[in-house]
């Protein structure tokens, strides 16, 4: 597509057009990216995070917890991860504190990177959320706008997976939204 819309037919004029303008990585990103992601996609991945690895990862409240999602997109899953667990500390009633919670989004794409802080979603990206989780969560809309106190729990960053360093002690890792990127 990109080729076409530069009016080149080979890749090696491709790649002249590529050292020529840097701007054309950002519009092939663009076109390559998939970014397309839902509050609670897969509902079944979630509920197993919700009973089996929060729990697990929660059982020692004095270390901060620290959470990365890998190819954050707009922000569904990271913020999807926080919702979880603000829940599991209401559940727990007052003794329910959670301990210091560090959860990083990180994407490629700084045009994903904005919408994910600014946290104003539409019907399609909440499509998967129980009904009782958007009124709770999210302001009404649309757009949908996620609550304050979901979202200072998630910072985002740019980070490129191929050529920057991973965050390092991390307690889980998301990235979901990448492996559609990898061949078996």
């Amino acid at each position: 597509i990109r080729m076409r819309a530069r009016g080149v037919c080979r890749y090696a004029d491709y790649a002249a057009v590529l050292r020529a303008d840097p701007q054309e990585y950002e519009r092939l990103l663009a076109t390559v990216l998939i970014n397309v992601s839902k509050f609670y996609r897969n509902a079944d991945t979630w509920e197993a995070i919700r009973t089996v690895v929060l729990p697990r990862l929660l059982a020692r409240p004095d270390r901060p917890l620290r959470i990365w999602s890998a190819g954050a997109a707009a922000g569904e899953e990271p913020y999807s991860v926080a919702i979880l667990l603000l829940e599991h500390a209401a559940e727990q009633g007052p003794a329910g504190r959670l301990p210091p919670v560090e959860i990083l989004g990180t994407d490629i794409d700084p045009d994903s990177l904005a919408a994910a802080r600014r946290a104003e979603y539409g019907e399609l990206a909440l499509s998967e959320l129980p009904p009782a989780a958007r009124r709770r969560w999210f302001e009404p809309g649309p757009p949908y706008r996620l609550r304050p106190e979901v979202r200072r729990l998630v910072r985002f960053e740019r980070a490129d997976l191929i050529a920057d360093p991973a965050p390092r002690g991390q307690h889980l890792v998301l990235c979901r939204n990448v492996a559609i990127y990898f061949e078996r």
